[in-house]
């Protein structure tokens, strides 16, 4: 008969072995997202104890360090959807002291990725920076090339987001030779699309259409679904910022059809609310709010709350452009309460923003300036480029008040 520290490990591996399957099942997308999510709701508790124990005794047991280490990697989909991303942290953490307690190098790395990943979503950049520095480091003391890769296109990425767009092309250049240099075609698509991203960020949208469509070719090529995915959708977001709505809706509904294809719901879902704000820039309210609710019920179905938060902020948008200004505060207060839940702090600068202007529409100017403070307050803190919009609404609203 087993003693108690056999069957707790064998519990701990056992559920860290289903929830491996779980998540390959739902990588399978389709009817299988719902199952998979549903068996990992059920359970919940056993994966979570599971791992818990591993962690406890990680420092002390060389087969819990190892179960410690693997399970954020077993079920990475699954538990990116469930868990906060504070909770991926204290996982990542624990699995980044074990895999050092074993010294696998390897898989420090990735946890180091991730942990910069997990700050990332959380809104907190220069945390995420750190960490894709500290993953960039080891991947080169180790000679792990694709590491290499990934940690220089997510630096990019992230410094693009704190305004240092000129620092972020240098990384994606880097990320595009290296990909070249070692062969990964994958790598290369992707590097050439977040090149596009950069100067899309500087303004240069016909450039980025240049990038997209190199990267677009190259992901075609290797039978990347998803990565083409991505790239149609970017190509419909530069249309729209080019004014050529046709063009764009276009990208959007091709991305639509491939994700409803392969079965990629959240690929849906994005598809949806990017032709909802196509819509909403050409005046048809009518047909943005249907797609903005079909995002949104798709986002509820698969359990991401954050991608809810963002659906509920654009419906918010389209029933302030509508003239409806108390049904889009109703809407943003959602919103802004599922972005404080996921910690994501830009959703929540957002949804600040749409409240101040629902308010000032319903004669609410005292609290609609303390709504655009707020709002300020936190595209300051992400060094976004909104901060000088809501400065000059916030002095024109303060000189009204003056002159009246």
């Amino acid at each position: 008969m087993p003693n108690l520290h056999e069957a707790e490990l064998r519990h701990a591996e056992y559920y860290n072995g289903l929830t491996y399957d779980a998540n390959e099942l739902y990588l399978k997308g389709g009817e299988y997202i719902k199952r998979a999510l549903d068996w990992f709701d059920l359970e919940r508790s056993n994966i979570e104890l599971g791992q818990q124990w591993s962690a406890e005794r990680s420092q002390d047991d060389a087969a819990a360090a190892h179960l410690c280490s693997t399970y954020p990697n077993s079920g990475a989909y699954l538990l990116e959807l469930r868990q906060h991303p504070t909770e991926r942290i204290r996982w990542r953490v624990a699995a980044l002291a074990a895999a050092r307690k074993i010294k696998d190098r390897a898989a420090e790395g990735v946890h180091l990725g991730n942990l910069g990943l997990a700050y990332y979503h959380l809104g907190d950049l220069w945390s995420a920076i750190r960490y894709y520095k500290q993953r960039l480091k080891l991947a080169r003391e180790i000679g792990d090339k694709h590491g290499q890769a990934a940690a220089l296109g997510n630096l990019g990425l992230a410094f693009a987001d704190v305004g240092q767009t000129r620092r972020a092309l240098k990384y994606h250049q880097q990320h595009l030779a290296l990909a070249r240099k070692i062969g990964d075609r994958r790598a290369e698509g992707a590097a050439l699309g977040n090149l596009g991203l950069i100067y899309k960020n500087l303004d240069n949208v016909p450039r980025a259409i240049e990038y997209y469509e190199r990267a677009l070719a190259i992901k075609r090529a290797i039978g990347d679904r998803i990565g083409e995915g991505h790239t149609l959708n970017n190509l419909g977001v530069a249309y729209r910022l080019l004014g050529d709505a046709p063009r764009a809706i276009e990208f959007h509904q091709q991305r639509l059809a491939l994700a409803q294809e392969i079965g990629d719901r959240r690929g849906e879902a994005s598809a949806l609310g990017n032709l909802a704000r196509v819509y909403q820039d050409l005046g048809d309210l009518k047909r943005a709010f249907e797609f903005g609710e079909q995002f949104l019920a798709i986002a509820i179905e698969i359990g991401d709350r954050r991608e809810q938060g963002i659906a509920l902020g654009n419906l918010g948008r389209v029933c302030l452009d509508a003239g409806h200004p108390r049904e889009g505060l109703e809407l943003e207060e959602q919103a802004l309460s599922i972005a404080r839940e996921t910690g994501d702090r830009r959703a929540e600068a957002e949804a600040h923003d749409t409240l101040s202007l629902a308010l000032d529409a319903l004669g609410e100017r005292e609290s609609a300036i303390k709504q655009a403070e707020a709002a300020r307050d936190l595209y300051k803190q992400l060094k976004h480029p909104n901060v000088v919009l809501l400065q000059e609404r916030l002095t024109r609203w303060s000189d009204s008040s003056a002159a009246q």
